[in-house]
């Protein structure tokens, strides 16, 4: 049995709160029409969501809409940046503009990974983290996670008695601009009809409204920061779709929507909220509505129940803690498109190197003993030492390969004698006793103090503590309590290897790099990692990417792996096909084939769902 790193059994999810790192630039919407909603959320999230929270307006913005920067400058000063050029290094664009534009987004992209709310836009499926408010549109780039708008209020009103009587106060609002004064022809056009007094009827009337006179005896209220504050006051709310709607009905308030589009109304109709029009109210369908108050309550509570699985936006962005990268970690390059989205993680193709890399917003595993014991049984029916002496034979299968590619060479690099052999992500070292069999020089680096103390203490075979990607490369490395010394010079190993060890690096590149400065001239690297050219990927790219562990930083496939390695100074010699599965095969195509036909055809093809590849140092 091959040897395996530990992996996380259930990665971690967005929204659990408390766990934040991240230096968030909220980007909202604020072109002519957008209305204040976008603004609006980015100022509560500044505030809310993180101290570091920041919020960005484009200038050109401003200028253009002066009454912008007064709202603006309810945030503080130091909660605001100016320019592009002002953010730091680590922050992370909260793009919720509708339809980024892609210059902007190619120009975010190239320092930053990119967050999007509702994004709309051709660049969608380039951001590294998506989270739709908005009821499913069916767009092919699915989210990483569908939230609320707002959070749920502490308190939900009590249901109010049956009959037309219970709304004795309604609310209308219809958002901080009302450009298409849908507010005003509602209020004229329920008057008239004489369905509500005026005393009934409180307008809130956005900062951005067109100033007038509106009816004698309705209350106008101005100057409202938050409706989630006021509707909690009132029977029922006429608005239209967007955050209120869901402000209202969380907080047990009846909603009839009249929408500005016929867009709108989809994304209203969706999601289950009574509406009586588009631009014009339907007074008839809005009489029907009223005469049944209880089909409004009963549309509001499928709509809280649909709902209630969704973690509220503020929420989902506190629970992010953002690792992996939003460029390719081995070569550079912007992402193509997102191969797969999960709740804490989002899968790329590099449309370069044709590395698959995890861009991952949980937070790291940390590896703890339990893994080669109760997990690791868990999932192969045995603990890690009990599994010792079958991956010790797999060990010497490979030490038979390696030395058939270890040749010496006269002038310098690999001598005749025992070769020095380095194998990171030793575990509990049967390559190691393997290795030291088969007559190398044997130590190892392991992340796990205690498999690293059994190799050094049981097998006898040095063994440091720690991480071989930030090991230093120096004359010599001593370990900590008298701890055999593992010297990490340049040139000074003939054999290094890596079992299922690469694909947990955050940065392959620089790992690549360490292992070509290590080696002799002519000597071999050696390592096995999980495939994406196998029956498994082939059959279902998303099941592959779900079943990954979220500790794998990337996935590889034989023909990438060597070239990328052709790049870092290796010339590969042999690549085999393993971790072949005839039973995951497809149906159709096996069909009544005997289960040793197929696997001979998936050996013949290299459709294993692993691969070892063996290289020499040019």
């Amino acid at each position: 049995m091959a040897q395996k790193k530990p992996a996380d059994l259930k990665g971690p999810q967005a929204g659990s709160a408390g766990r934040n790192t991240l230096s968030f630039v909220f980007l909202p919407a604020t072109a002519p029409g957008e209305g204040l909603g976008h603004l609006a959320r980015a100022l509560s999230l500044a505030s809310q969501a993180t101290s570091r929270g920041r919020v960005f307006v484009d200038p050109d913005a401003l200028r253009s809409r002066p009454e912008l920067s007064s709202i603006l400058r309810s945030l503080p000063a130091r909660k605001r940046y100016d320019s592009l050029e002002a953010f730091p290094p680590d922050s992370v664009p909260v793009l919720d503009m509708r339809r980024t534009p892609s210059d902007l987004a190619a120009e975010l992209a190239e320092r930053f990974p990119l967050c999007g709310i509702d994004e709309g836009g051709p660049e969608r499926t380039r951001f590294a983290f998506l989270i739709d408010t908005l009821p499913g549109r069916g767009n092919r780039d699915a989210a990483n996670l569908q939230a609320l708008p707002c959070e749920p209020p502490s308190a939900r009103r009590p249901a109010r008695p049956t009959g037309t009587a219970s709304f004795s106060r309604v609310l209308i609002s219809f958002g901080g601009e009302d450009r298409a004064g849908l507010g005003r022809t509602l209020v004229e056009a329920l008057l008239q009809a004489r369905l509500f007094s005026p005393r009934r009827m409180t307008v809130v009337e956005g900062p951005l409204s067109r100033p007038g006179d509106w009816p004698e005896k309705v209350r106008i209220v101005r100057g409202c920061r938050s409706l989630g504050e006021l509707v909690g006051e009132y029977d029922l709310l006429f608005t239209h779709f967007g955050i209120g709607a869901y402000e209202a009905v969380l907080a047990g308030v009846s909603v009839v929507l009249v929408n500005p589009s016929g867009y709108h109304r989809a994304l209203a109709r969706r999601e289950g909220f009574p509406e009586i029009g588009v631009s014009v109210p339907r007074l008839g369908r809005l009489r029907r509505l009223l005469s049944r108050p209880g089909s409004l309550e009963a549309a509001a509570d499928a709509i809280r129940e649909r709902t209630a699985a969704r973690p509220a936006l503020e929420s989902v962005l506190a629970g992010l803690s953002g690792r992996g990268r939003h460029l390719c970690p081995v070569c550079g390059s912007p992402p193509g498109p997102a191969l797969a989205r999960f709740p804490a993680k989002t899968y790329f193709r590099c449309p370069a190197c044709a590395v698959i890399w995890l861009s991952f917003w949980g937070a790291p595993r940390v590896y703890h003993d339990a893994y080669f014991f109760e997990e690791y049984r868990a999932q192969y029916g045995r603990t890690y030492l009990e599994d010792f002496l079958a991956i010790k034979q797999s060990g010497r299968e490979r030490l038979r390969l390696i030395f058939r590619f270890l040749r010496p060479r006269p002038g310098g690099g690999i001598r005749p004698g025992k070769p020095r052999l380095l194998d990171a992500g030793a575990a509990y070292g049967p390559f190691l006793a393997a290795a030291a069999e088969h007559g190398c020089e044997a130590e190892g680096i392991e992340l796990n103090s205690a498999a690293a103390r059994y190799v050094r203490t049981v097998l006898k075979i040095p063994c440091r503590t720690g991480d071989f990607a930030t090991a230093r490369v120096t004359p010599e490395i001593r370990g900590a309590g008298g701890e055999p010394r593992v010297r990490f010079t340049p040139n000074s190993y003939d054999i290094i290897t890596m079992w299922y060890i690469l694909e947990h690096f955050d940065d392959p590149a620089g790992v690549l790099s360490k292992v070509n400065r290590l080696l002799k001239p002519g000597g071999v690297f050696a390592l096995a990692t999980p495939s994406a050219a196998g029956v498994s990927f082939l059959k279902n790219k998303r099941r592959f990417c779900a079943a990954s562990p979220d500790d794998h930083a990337t996935v590889w496939t034989p023909r990438g792996a060597r070239s990328v390695l052709a790049r870092f100074g290796f010339s590969v010699r042999a690549v085999r096909s393993t971790g072949h599965h005839p039973e995951r095969f497809w149906k159709r195509l096996r069909g009544g084939i005997p289960a040793a036909v197929v696997g001979f055809f998936s050996r013949l093809l290299c459709l294993g769902d692993t691969f070892e590849l063996y290289a020499v140092k040019t």
